[in-house]
């Protein structure tokens, strides 16, 4: 799988309107588009390099799908949403392929551990966090996280990564994608579970550093990936596609996703991530 482009990093001005813009840039709006989902073999043939009626009805899925006005045209605010720091999972399901079914944990209690921590944060300071965004699903669904250092086999393996990282996923840089995460067994394949950060990203785990990513708000956001949930379309979830800022709870809709899959918490739920 190749890197979706990333618009944060290319200058846009010259890229407002479908007719002024040159094959190559169309090329990477085809390119995004077709990494996250949005490109299908319904809309017809595509012509690589040319915003054909295939392009522009990806586009409107695209904006259909952030709520954005539906004209077809990479106007503005298409072209500034694209580029925000946003997750790598894709936003629609490739209709027909193992993903097209959400899969599940077939138990409650998960292990975790670290596999390489951050550049950016210190050790302490990431698994901090991650045990309290683990808490935030385990305190409104039947799941409960445990983290197991010095177990050879756990359920979710957590990694910091730059470029290439073997998973034919690689990162971008800066902004663009922040991270991905992989579905519970069996959607997940080999990699099923484990969430992956993109370690030249600005992390952050204060509420007060408006220039950082904060990691909380991100690592909830992809270990929602890791126990089955798909991409919201509603603005102000957390399982929003892109990065706005700090959001440290879950939605009404991220609610209803993790206890469709587990149920609400049983009495016993607890998050044992010290």
């Amino acid at each position: 799988m190749t890197t979706p482009p990333n618009f944060s990093q290319i200058p846009l001005d010259d890229m407002l309107t479908s007719g002024g813009m040159s094959g190559e840039q169309i090329h990477d709006i085809q390119s995004y588009l077709r990494h996250y989902g949005y490109l299908q073999d319904r809309f017809g043939t595509l012509h690589d390099g040319e915003f054909d009626e295939a392009t522009e009805k990806a586009v409107r899925l695209y904006q259909c799908c952030f709520g954005l006005p539906v004209s077809g045209v990479i106007d503005e605010a298409t072209l500034c949403e694209m580029a925000k720091p946003r997750c790598g999972f894709v936003d629609i399901l490739p209709a027909g392929s193992a993903f097209s079914t959400v899969s599940r944990w077939e138990k409650s209690n998960l292990t975790y551990k670290f596999n390489r921590f951050s550049s950016k944060l210190t050790e302490a300071e990431t698994a901090r966090d991650v045990a309290s965004a683990f808490s935030l699903w385990a305190e409104q669904c039947d799941l409960r996280f445990a983290f197991a250092p010095d177990s050879d086999e756990v359920d979710m393996d957590i990694e910091f990564a730059v470029g290439e990282h073997g998973d034919e996923s690689p990162f971008d840089g800066s902004s663009g994608v922040l991270a991905h995460a992989y579905f519970p067994p069996p959607n997940g394949g080999p990699l099923a579970g484990d969430t992956h950060f993109d370690d030249d990203e600005n992390w952050t785990t204060s509420l007060g550093n408006n220039q950082g990513i904060d990691f909380l708000t991100v690592a909830a956001h992809e270990f929602g990936h890791a126990i089955g949930l798909a991409h919201s379309r509603q603005r102000g979830a957390l399982m929003f596609p892109s990065y706005s800022g700090p959001q440290r709870f879950l939605a009404p809709d991220d609610i209803a996703g993790c206890q469709s899959l587990y149920g609400p918490p049983s009495a016993t739920t607890s998050t044992d991530c010290a």
